[in-house]
C-alpha cells in the first residue's frame, strides 16, 4: 500500500480535508442553531412552570394536544410536563423518568393528572371531583358526596358512599 495521498477527482480534496470541513459545516450549523435551541428551552421551562402553577388552562393545554408527545417508557419528565396516553392528555405532577407499568391513568395519580375538557360533566377515571360537582354517567346525572380522584371500578352507579344520583 502506498503512503501517497489520495485526492478526490471531484474536489480536488483528500478525504481527511472534506471530513474536516464537514465537522466545520456541523459545528457552524450548531452555532446559528444555538440561540433558538436556548430560546426553545426558556419558552419550554416557561410553560412548565405556568402548567405546574395553574397558569394554564386545561382548555388551554387541550389545544396544544398536537404538539404533546405521547407517552413512552425512558422519557424524563418535569413537573409542569405534559404527555398524551390513550387519546388523553395528562400533566405531570412529580418528576420522574417514566417506566414500563407507569402509564398515565389510574394507578399512576401521584405522578399524573389528567388534562380535562372545562364543561365536561361526563363522568372520567383519573379526574379529581370535589364535593358538590355533578357529573353524567350513562344518561343520569350524579352529585358528588365526597372529594377523591375517580378511577375505573368507582362508576357512580358502583359507589353510593361517593355518588348520589340526582333526581330533578
Amino acid at each position: 500500500m502506498s503512503d501517497e495521498i489520495k485526492m478526490t477527482p471531484e474536489t480536488g480534496m483528500t478525504d481527511e480535508e472534506i471530513a474536516e470541513l464537514e465537522k466545520q459545516r456541523e459545528a457552524a450549523r450548531e452555532a446559528r442553531l444555538a440561540p433558538f435551541k436556548a430560546l426553545r428551552q426558556r419558552m419550554d421551562a416557561g410553560l412548565r412552570y405556568a402548567v405546574a402553577n395553574d397558569g394554564v388552562t386545561d382548555e388551554e393545554l387541550l389545544t396544544m394536544s398536537a404538539a404533546t408527545p405521547e407517552w413512552k417508557p425512558g422519557m424524563t419528565l418535569a413537573v409542569g410536563d405534559t404527555v398524551m396516553h390513550g387519546g388523553s392528555m395528562f400533566v405531570v405532577i412529580q418528576a420522574h423518568t417514566t417506566q414500563a407499568g407507569w402509564e398515565p391513568g389510574t394507578a399512576t395519580q401521584s405522578l399524573f393528572r389528567r388534562v380535562q375538557q372545562e364543561g365536561s360533566t361526563e363522568w372520567q377515571p383519573d379526574t379529581d371531583y370535589a364535593t358538590g360537582a355533578e357529573c353524567t354517567y350513562e344518561g343520569s346525572t350524579y352529585t358528588c358526596l365526597q372529594g377523591h380522584t375517580s378511577q375505573a371500578g368507582w362508576e357512580p352507579p358502583n359507589v353510593p358512599s361517593l355518588w348520589k344520583l340526582k333526581t330533578e
